[in-house]
């Protein structure tokens, strides 16, 4: 029985779907030997359950999975036929594996000898026993086995008749069940619109406040004019006595109007109060269904440890440590497999053979460790080991040998850029490819998938005594701890993990370093720029206090290694958000990872810091030039863009702003045409899909219109198919641009040849 309840349970689940999968399959490939997608899927299901069962130590597993292999290779290798007994075999195959993973995971002992089963599987000639299922019971199933002899004899027996129906009757209860990620992802956008929707009626509530107030300011006044008027005498009561009766009646009508919004403005407050309970646990528990154990990929590497540790003659000691902290489900996904490389560098690279460890004073066995931390936001994963440090000359020789650096640069670069060269593509020290390492592949896939979850890798090393990895992740990739600035009175997020500090720079310390703007932070140049150039933002029409500054606030940001400063009009505040991510159209935008809902209720884009980085790298701008507004050309072209998504139409309102545009929006096809009457629009951009009018049908209401026949339409939209262009295009459009390979480069061309 597996030990790790944590494992136990994602093995039931993971096997129990590979054994349906299997199933199913080999139903399909009997009834049709040449459906090779059945065959491949079969193939790569196999293949998969023998890894899995050979990290669990399941040989039995293992055994009979590369049975599965080798029967379905030899179909696809030598275009062997399959017959009924073969097919025969197979499933009952499938029925012992079944029985071992039960007892695997519930611990019940076999009633049969799996040798000598698996034996008569393997072997063609032989009969296997049969394998009976016995009734499900609390959610999982027993298996009976019976030799070809008692099975007829079985059969005879009659089944004793119950007492009562109840006994027949067992009670099935699912007590687990598969979500699939994006469904969560889902429930986590759902959960930000009802973030939205709690911050817009707190506002609401505010304004109410201010119209009671408002009323009560008014109801003063005219009790002020009531008693101004009760001294005055008789005959002027009388002469005007019509003015006197509609002062009364006004504040007889406010007094009342002043209880209903009292009352009123009680009952918001009570459904605001409930509405932020609610939205708070909503939120809560959708992010805790995301977490998992890290136990679930760490407890998969001490069998790999040992395994690879024999194959290589090496002694090696494995800890881990932290492995109960909890972190989002994808990012156990999507570290699994580098962490894998890194250890398997760790034995072939890292640590020396026994002999040579005697040598050098150290123990015969060798130790790795593998630790997790937590902050409050962020997990730390460190992998050391106490083996032979990274060789400098070594990793620097091979990156001139690839042409990654020249002699000049190399001289220069400092231990952590030395260190950083290890994640280049294709970069390997290893003078031969094996199994274990050496295919140039693995420490760049770490990179990768660190990058991917908005993480970040640094390396200590030293020779002859060990290495470090430290890996800092997100604790979660639902939420992010983020610093807002100000640009151009657009509000931005960045990243609080990649933020090493904040400094006011003075203009007479900005100097010139290979065309980039450069200031010396610790002791090091490092480029800074103009966030409001960097994100190719529109300035403003004048702003004579930025034209004629002698500081700069300057957020210094760190990425792998390097930094680079970005001036910001202002900081405002550090909090936490909910991050949503972007949509298909927009993945593609550069320096952008992700948008969220400010307290404000206004969308906010999230920048990606390792982006930023790489622009500033990979360009020059002049932070001193760009800060210097020379005004605002005048004769703006306006567009009418019409867009149902709130984050979607806000950040392509800021992409067409960036491009000079201005900008009027739309959330329908019925607004947009309103919109269009009621202003002078020089292009329409439209979404297709939306409520009310879609774009199609609002594409031939503007063409009907004789006022509008030459008015450029651009339709964007993720119907990509030639059908639906063609039907956008006879519409009247007069270009269509697909959602999956948006470039936010070729709408502003488009526009712009279109105008």
């Amino acid at each position: 029985m597996i030990s790790d309840p944590e494992l136990r349970g994602i093995f039931k689940i993971e096997f129990e779907e590979s054994i349906q999968i299997l199933n199913s399959e080999l139903l399909k490939l009997e009834a049709n030997v040449f459906d090779f997608d059945a065959l491949s899927r079969l193939m790569r299901v196999a293949h998969s359950m023998k890894g899995g069962a050979r990290m669990i130590g399941l040989a039995g597993v293992v055994t009979l999975a590369h049975f599965f292999e080798d029967m379905l290779g030899a179909v696809k290798k030598d275009n062997t036929e399959l017959k009924r007994a073969d097919f025969d075999r197979m499933y009952k195959a499938l029925d012992v594996i079944k029985s071992l993973v039960n007892e695997a995971v519930t611990g019940e002992p076999l009633n049969f000898d799996v040798e000598a089963v698996t034996s008569a599987i393997l072997n063609a000639e032989t009969t296997p026993p049969a394998i009976k299922e016995m009734p499900v019971t609390q959610n999982e199933t027993v298996v009976e086995v019976l030799s070809p002899e008692s099975s007829s004899e079985q059969n005879e027996t009659p089944a004793p008749e119950p007492d009562t129906p109840a006994e027949t009757v067992k009670s099935f209860a699912i007590d687990t069940i598969r979500v699939a990620a994006s469904k969560l992802d889902t429930l986590m956008n759902l959960s930000g619109e009802l973030t939205v929707s709690k911050i817009q009626l707190a506002l609401r509530l505010g304004k109410i406040d201010n119209l009671g107030a408002l009323l009560e300011e008014s109801i003063r006044d005219l009790r002020m004019i009531e008693q101004s008027v009760s001294p005055l005498k008789k005959d002027f009561k009388l002469a005007h006595s019509d003015i006197i009766t509609t002062v009364n009646k006004l504040r007889n009508r406010f007094d009342a109007a002043a209880v209903e919004i009292g009352g009123f403005r009680e009952g918001l407050s009570e459904d605001n109060s409930r509405l932020n309970f609610v939205s708070y646990g909503f939120e809560e528990v959708i992010k805790n269904l995301r977490m998992l154990q890290l136990s679930n990929i760490f407890n998969l590497y001490p069998r790999m440890v040992r395994d690879i540790a024999g194959e290589l003659n090496k002694e090696v000691n494995f800890i881990v440590e932290g492995a109960g902290i909890t972190a989002d489900k994808k990012i156990l996904e999507e570290m699994r497999d580098p962490l894998m490389h890194m250890i398997r560098n760790s034995i072939d690279h890292g640590i020396e053979l026994p002999e040579a460890r005697l040598k050098a004073g150290k123990p015969r066995c060798g130790t790795i460790k593998l630790t997790a931390l937590h902050s409050a936001s962020t997990i730390t994963i460190i992998l050391e080991d106490d083996g032979n440090g990274i060789d400098d000359k070594s990793i620097l020789e091979t990156a001139i040998k690839k042409k990654l650096i020249t002699r000049e640069e190399a001289a220069n670069l400092s231990p952590a850029q030395i260190h950083n060269l290890i994640f280049s593509p294709g970069f390997s020290t290893s003078k031969m490819i094996t199994d274990v390492s050496g295919r140039g592949v693995g420490m760049e896939v770490v990179r990768a998938n660190v990058s991917k979850l908005k993480g970040r890798i640094s390396i200590e090393s030293v020779k002859g005594k060990g290495t470090k990895f430290i890996i800092d992740l997100p604790l979660t990739l639902a939420t992010l701890r983020v610093m807002t600035v100000s640009v151009n009175d657009v509000i931005f997020a960045i990243p609080i993990d990649y933020i090493d500090t904040s400094v006011l720079v003075q203009k007479s310390e900005i100097f010139s370093m290979e065309g980039r703007d450069t200031i010396v932070f610790q002791n090091e140049p490092v480029s800074i720029v103009t966030l409001e150039s960097l994100l190719e933002l529109q300035p403003k029409k004048s702003d004579d206090n930025k034209a004629n500054s002698s500081s700069y606030q300057c957020i210094i940001i760190s990425s792998m290694g390097e930094k680079a400063g970005f001036i910001v009009d202002s900081l405002i505040d550090e909090q936490e958000v909910l991050v949503k991510p972007l949509g298909i159209m927009l993945q593609k935008v550069r320096n952008v990872s992700g948008s969220t809902i400010l307290g404000t209720g206004d969308v906010c884009i999230i920048l990606n810091p390792q982006d930023l980085v790489r622009s500033v790298k990979t360009k020059s701008y002049s932070a001193a030039e760009s800060t210097i507004i020379e005004g605002e050309s005048a004769g703006k072209k306006r567009i009418l863009l019409v867009e149902d998504s709130i984050t979607t139409r806000t950040q392509e309102k800021r992409i067409l702003e960036g491009a000079g545009y201005e900008v009027i929006v739309a959330v329908d096809g019925l607004d947009g045409f309103a919109k269009l009457t009621s202003n002078d629009i020089d292009a329409v951009v439209s979404d297709i899909e939306m409520p009310n009018m879609d774009g199609l049908s609002l594409t031939e209401k503007i063409r009907q219109n004789k006022r509008y026949t030459s008015l450029p339409i651009i339709l964007v939209t993720s119907l990509s198919s030639d059908e639906q262009k063609k039907k956008g295009l006879e519409c009247g459009a007069n270009a269509y641009l697909t959602k999956s390979g948006f470039d936010q480069r070729v709408l502003i061309e488009t526009i712009q040849r279109l105008l």
